[in-house]
């Protein structure tokens, strides 16, 4: 028996004007995505460590992933889907397992998941099962389960849980394989998107995960449970709150659950907001409480890890006109400031505007005066607990010294919600009184163990703010009304 394995996966927020092109992807084939991804915390990291224990050979055909940001081109993503297909026929595998993320735009597609998987039914036919994990914020939508034979989202926001949902993706693939199960996947979406409270250990979302856990515990014929709350930034069709019950065999009770957490999400639905201190607020604390420094500085409205440019003035400019006592670490997505750094030279002193290259209307540029202390590149491995062993890599960069604090200046975007971007970088945490890092509930569990993780309410692409978000291709989602409006299907 033969699994063909592979990722594609990159989340997009439509609002970013960066587009992400193939050079923004890293990319691994054949044999190489075993030997990277062997044991990483990733989907396809569980699926390979899982498929090890059978007696299944792994064909990889490749592994490709970039950091949330703006729409994939076109030609990307055609690059990726025809690559798989092609793959597939050369391979003629007997399953499929996939690690997409489930919320990827282009220009021309606006579903590209459900394209590719489209295109790879089409290639392996109907016999064979094709297998996804998806991330919790995935955009699920008919086409992909209608071409997919199982859809495995991860649980847990922050997704501490990736490995796991690659390993059951893997664990109902096999039994599916052999005829064991016979799945049938109950979908009940609602057109509703959260405004806040997105952690699934608290609030509206743990009633609903626990509701989901206690039927898996007690239904013999359960298999799977998931809610995707997709990602809010997204300008696409048919969004919403999308259930997934999977059952061996068909169950009234599946569905029934699957209307309830519809349910619950919409009775509970005032209850989806974010309650964050100001970042005058967070740097205050920063001030008076040094006992708990260093802190780690979710800048929420800027996060690069839901697809903002990260080009955020904000905290940087309180920092200088206000909080000059601290010393901070500030990343900001910013080309022209490395290329002009780059031409100074290390050591050298630059004046200059930086900041708000992309995020016209919200933020201002600031002017600064500084040193440049070093001209780095951005290439690292994460180590988890989120993503580790997935690498990054985002261009050049320029760390400045702008009074007690740090910028750095990035060519291009990066994830920061690991610690090794910071030490990958040669910047002890340790030695700054905060970090500003663009991630709202994936830095925690990296920076919780060496920082007090807090979170500011700032401005940006990626804070939640529907009558300042403009929109082409999603219809209106609906806001009042006594009756939860759920969509329902199922899939067998």
């Amino acid at each position: 028996m033969k699994a063909l394995i592979a990722q594609v996966s990159q989340e997009t927020n439509s609002y970013n004007p960066i587009p992400t092109n193939l050079d923004d992807f890293v990319v691994y084939g054949g044999g190489d995505v075993i030997d990277r991804f062997a044991n990483a915390g990733t989907v396809l990291g569980g699926m390979i460590d899982a498929l090890q224990k059978t007696s299944v050979e792994i064909v990889p055909v490749l592994a490709a992933t970039a950091t949330s940001g703006g729409p994939v081109s076109d030609s990307a993503f055609k690059h990726f889907r025809d690559a798989l297909v092609d793959g597939s026929r050369q391979i003629e595998p007997d399953i499929v397992f996939l690690d997409l993320h489930g919320a990827m735009m282009t220009p021309s597609f606006d579903d590209p998941e459900g394209e590719l998987l489209s295109a790879l039914r089409q290639s392996v036919g109907v016999d064979v099962p094709i297998v996804v994990g998806l991330d919790l914020h995935a955009h699920v939508t008919q086409r992909m389960s209608d071409a997919a034979s199982l859809l495995v989202p991860c649980k847990h926001n922050p997704h501490t849980d990736l490995r796991e949902t690659g390993a059951l993706a893997v664990e109902l693939g096999i039994k599916l394989l052999e005829q064991s199960i016979e799945p049938v996947s109950y979908y009940a979406r609602i057109p509703m998107l959260l405004a806040g409270a997105t952690e699934t250990h608290e609030g509206p979302l743990l009633e609903c995960h626990e509701k989901m856990r206690r039927w898996l515990a007690s239904d013999p014929c359960a298999l799977d449970a998931s809610l995707c709350n997709c990602q809010p930034f997204l300008d696409a069709r048919d969004m919403g709150q999308t259930v997934i019950v999977i059952s061996d065999g068909p169950s009234s009770a599946a569905q029934a659950l699957a209307d309830e957490i519809a349910r619950t999400l919409w009775r509970r639905r005032a209850e989806f907001v974010n309650e964050f201190a100001g970042i005058g607020e967070v740097l205050n604390r920063v001030r008076h409480e040094p006992e708990r420094r260093p802190f780690a500085i979710s800048d929420y409205g800027d996060r690069t890890n839901a697809g903002a440019p990260g080009d955020s003035t904000v905290i940087l400019e309180r920092l200088i006109h206000e909080y000059s006592d601290l010393r901070c670490a500030v990343p900001i997505t910013d080309p022209a400031l490395v290329e002009a750094a780059e031409q100074a030279g290390v050591g050298k002193r630059l004046k200059m505007e930086i900041g708000a290259k992309y995020t016209h209307g919200i933020f201002a540029p600031q002017l600064i005066t500084g040193q440049v202390l070093d001209l780095t590149d951005i290439d690292f491995v994460m180590r988890g607990p989120i993503m580790g062993g997935q690498r990054v890599t985002a261009g050049r960069a320029a760390h400045i010294a702008v009074g007690r604090s740090i910028v750095v200046a990035l060519s291009r975007p990066a994830r920061t919600h690991d610690v090794m971007f910071y030490q990958s970088q040669g910047l002890s945490i340790a030695s700054f009184d905060c970090v500003v890092v663009k991630s709202g509930n994936h830095f925690q569990p990296s920076y919780g163990a060496i920082a007090t993780t807090v979170k500011a309410d700032t401005p940006g692409v990626s804070k939640f703010d529907p009558g300042h978000m403009p929109v082409k291709n999603r219809l209106p989602l609906i806001a009042d009304g006594r009756q939860a409006p759920i969509v329902r299907w199922q899939c067998r």
